[in-house]
């Protein structure tokens, strides 16, 4: 997806997300003469026509596919014309901006990370990481992100889950290392209207790795007594449900679970609730 286009100290510059594409010297249009010779250079070196289309006499515009963060730099087009009784060099300019693909969920939600990764070709080994520490993909929290499939699923975001994610792909016959990057953001508020039921954390199923379940309204421990207005937030049903929503329902909740291996995953949602009760006779 086009971003941003500019002009900066002589050079185009583009800005792009991960994993999208984007075609240099799109719109050129060739001169009056014969092309000569076309060359395309990244950061100095001659392109690399791996990851790259055209680029040539018969088509002098470089596409590059799946842009990774590792093709962010300085690309430079020389064209040499034979005008008749001349000869001329056009020279072009670019610089390339890739960044994170951007994710926005709601709490508790699942989403698929960088899509676009099931179309690499002979993959050879996928890491992935999260604010730096390597994700283990065999988890009920995780799916895929291996060589099976590249892709990241994360199921049930939790609030720690927001932040910068990389993955790093290696594939392809002479073997080729991409890196990558998808930044979440997590939206916890909810909004619900006086009277209706409301699911928090509904995609939140009972698990075998959850040693315990404990969920707090406004820093408030809902304990056992209070489940006549709740239902659920146990590990057999670690979603809360409030079956008929009232104003005192408004607040910050947070769902803790206490996994086996002795790590924690905290939820929080910001409840919103619209309206008045009023009751009828």
């Amino acid at each position: 997806m086009f971003i941003y286009c500019g002009l900066i100290v002589g050079y185009i510059v583009y800005t792009i997300a991960c994993g999208d594409n984007k075609t240099l010297l799109a719109d050129f249009t060739p001169p009056d003469g014969q092309i000569d010779s076309v060359k395309w250079t990244y950061q100095g070196s001659i392109v690399s026509h791996e990851n790259a289309e055209g680029g040539t006499l018969e088509c002098p515009s470089l596409k590059l596919t799946m842009v990774s963060l590792d093709q962010s730099g300085v690309y430079v087009c020389i064209i040499s014309c034979n005008l008749g009784e001349r000869q001329e060099q056009k020279v072009f300019h670019f610089k390339l901006l890739v960044t994170p693909k951007q994710y926005e969920v709601k709490i508790g939600e699942s989403v698929k990370l960088l899509k676009f990764l099931k179309n690499c070709q002979q993959v050879r080994k996928v890491e992935w990481t999260h604010s730096n520490n390597t994700i283990t993909t065999n988890s009920c929290f995780y799916t895929g992100g291996d060589v099976a499939n590249p892709v990241l699923k994360v199921n049930c975001f939790a609030t720690s889950d927001s932040g910068l994610y990389h993955c790093r792909v290696e594939s392809g016959q002479t073997v080729s290392r991409k890196w990558f990057s998808a930044n979440l953001k997590i939206k916890e508020q909810q909004e619900v209207n006086v009277g209706e039921r409301i699911v928090l954390l509904k995609k939140l199923g009972p698990s075998a790795d959850v040693r315990s379940v404990v969920w707090t309204h406004d820093k408030r421990s809902l304990v056992s007594e209070l489940y006549c207005v709740y239902e659920g937030g146990t590990i057999e049903c670690p979603a809360l449900t409030i079956p008929v929503v009232s104003t005192q329902n408004a607040g910050k909740y947070e769902c803790i679970l206490e996994m086996n291996q002795g790590e924690f995953r905290m939820y929080r949602v910001i409840l919103d609730v619209i309206g008045k009760y009023t009751k009828t006779v």
